[in-house]
């Protein structure tokens, strides 16, 4: 069987998998059995949209949190803004992460796929597809994490216990910090694992590649999307009352994967564009070696052509060979500074007291 058979075969499979909803996020999978509980209790014919499902978990969780402060004489206003804001913030991650996850099926279904030019790769792309639906290993980090920052963040937990309200909701942020991180691990691989796959680029300008585009629109919407999560969850963890300076520890590291996205990215997307470039040239230099054989001076003709030859071959080498711009460090400080803005707001007051500021 041929190569072409083979990346046709390949990629019209990977294709058909993807439209028919075989490969599924970890998300997708909470949110579409939660649909059918409610098609179930509801008798439709038809399981609800998604973000009925995240509203309905969301919901939930904040009623269990709202009952918990009630029967234990807890509810307060306090209370109340950790229960109304943790729902909030747990409807609005669901949404976000879906939306990212389809984002991306969607730039490896469409372009990505189309600009394939060998089957290499193929595999790398369905163990990453399979690996956004595993539940288990987010679980266990999320469970990791409640578990580091209940014993070495929060004081006393057992003599000076946390309102139940953030016990509940904060609890469930906390394990949705740990799919999060995850999911940010799953997009630092991707870049790696579409670097294996060989594009068809434009040999003149590979940097505008339609298939290039597409891939850096879908890491840069990811980027400010886990940004956007990050920056919720600091809010969160100030609002509720359990920020501590030593908290610091745990937040700050949560954004190394965001620079580590950025730059993995980005070396991934100039390799791509380097190995295209050094194929094209090869082939540029092959023709140029054929119309060489001897010692002997070149015809008129095979000077023009051999020229000409050269002029191209120059082209090709003086193109850009990575996607990074002005507009890409831009992109990379506002993803930085979306979280870094949100702490700024939430912990103004314990900033200006180390400052020795007055509000």
């Amino acid at each position: 069987m041929s190569e072409g058979t083979n990346l046709a075969d390949g990629r019209e499979e990977l294709k058909r998998q993807l439209a028919a909803g075989e490969y599924k996020s970890s998300i997708d999978v909470i949110l579409e059995v939660v649909g059918r509980i409610l098609q179930k209790l509801t008798r439709r014919t038809k399981p609800p949209a998604p973000w009925i499902s995240a509203l309905t978990i969301a919901l939930l969780i904040s009623l269990i949190a709202y009952l918990g402060s009630l029967l234990t004489g807890a509810l307060s206003r306090d209370a109340y803004l950790t229960i109304a804001l943790g729902g909030a913030l747990i409807f609005l991650n669901l949404i976000i992460a879906r939306s990212t996850f389809r984002r991306t099926f969607s730039a490896i279904q469409g372009k990505l796929l189309d600009g394939l030019e060998s089957s290499a790769g193929l595999t790398g792309l369905h163990a990453w597809l399979k690996a956004a639906g595993v539940m288990k290993w987010p679980a266990l980090l999320g469970l990791s994490v409640y578990v580091l920052y209940v014993a070495f963040l929060i004081p006393d937990p057992i003599e000076n216990p946390l309102p139940v309200s953030t016990i509940i909701v904060g609890g469930v942020m906390l394990i949705w910090t740990g799919f999060m991180l995850y999911y940010m691990l799953l997009f630092v691989i991707l870049p790696l694992r579409l670097s294996r796959c060989q594009f068809k680029l434009h040999t003149e300008d590979p940097v505008s590649t339609e298939a290039l585009e597409d891939w850096s629109g879908m890491m840069n919407f990811a980027a400010y999307m886990f940004a956007f999560m990050l920056a919720t969850g600091t809010l969160f963890t100030v609002t509720a009352g359990t920020f501590r300076m030593r908290t610091l520890a745990f937040i700050i590291p949560r954004w190394l994967p965001l620079i580590a996205l950025f730059i993995v990215n980005q070396v991934a997307i100039s390799g791509v564009i380097t190995r295209s470039k050094r194929k094209s040239l090869n082939e540029v230099e092959m023709q140029m070696a054929a119309l060489r054989p001897g010692a002997d001076p070149p015809e008129h003709n095979t000077l023009e052509t051999l020229l000409w030859l050269w002029d191209y071959h120059d082209r090709i080498k003086g193109t850009r060979s990575t996607i990074l711009d002005i507009m890409g460090i831009v992109n990379l400080v506002n993803t930085l500074l979306i979280p870094l803005l949100a702490f700024l707001v939430a912990n103004r007051e314990v900033i200006f007291e180390l400052l020795g500021w007055s509000m």
